[in-house]
């Protein structure tokens, strides 16, 4: 037993001490990290050693969100969702506006929200008006919840319609089929 005892206290203080290691470079050794948007994450995280917090504690994390997308983007996405699929579920919301965000990815498309919603014959609501009716709460939260998420579904899904085109179909929600490209 004495012989296995040595060992497992060397091994329990190498673990203790790596882990207070990486503690002290996560919280003190970081003053901001800040994450593009890649991977369908378009947000960014600010992270300071010595915060301010409202109970008065020292060295304490905070992390705040910080929105990279713009109030037009927001209101652009929200707005396709009110047009295409305003009362929809939301996995049809999000599946409706996952499809805007995986052709802004691909490269056959716009590289903007509102140029692909705007492309010519790409909306039907960006021309019969439906893209000026008043969002609901849920629309703007499907939006919000897609700008800081990314896209919810396989990217090289980027058709939806009520026909099948594309090379095969990924599903059909309500009346809406999602196809890939």
């Amino acid at each position: 037993m004495r012989k296995y005892g040595t060992a497992i206290i060397f091994a329990m203080t190498f673990i203790a001490t790596f882990v207070v290691m990486w503690w002290h470079w996560q919280v003190h050794d970081t003053y901001a990290m800040c994450y593009e948007k890649t991977n369908g994450m378009p947000w960014a995280v600010v992270a300071s050693d010595y915060p301010a917090t409202p109970s008065g504690a020292e060295n304490a994390l905070v992390v705040e969100t910080i929105p990279t997308w713009t109030a037009e983007e927001h209101e652009i996405l929200t707005r396709v969702l009110t047009g295409e699929c305003q009362t929809g579920s939301w996995e049809l919301q999000v599946a409706v506006g996952s499809v805007v965000l995986n052709r802004v990815a691909h490269t056959a498309y716009p590289n903007t929200i509102k140029g692909v919603v705007f492309q010519k014959g790409q909306y039907a609501c960006t021309w019969d008006g439906n893209y000026y009716r008043t969002p609901t709460a849920r629309n703007w939260e499907v939006a919000e919840y897609l700008l800081r998420n990314g896209s919810q579904i396989p990217s090289n899904v980027v058709y939806q319609a009520q026909f099948r085109q594309g090379r095969g179909v990924w599903k059909k929600i309500g009346s809406e089929i999602f196809c890939y490209r």
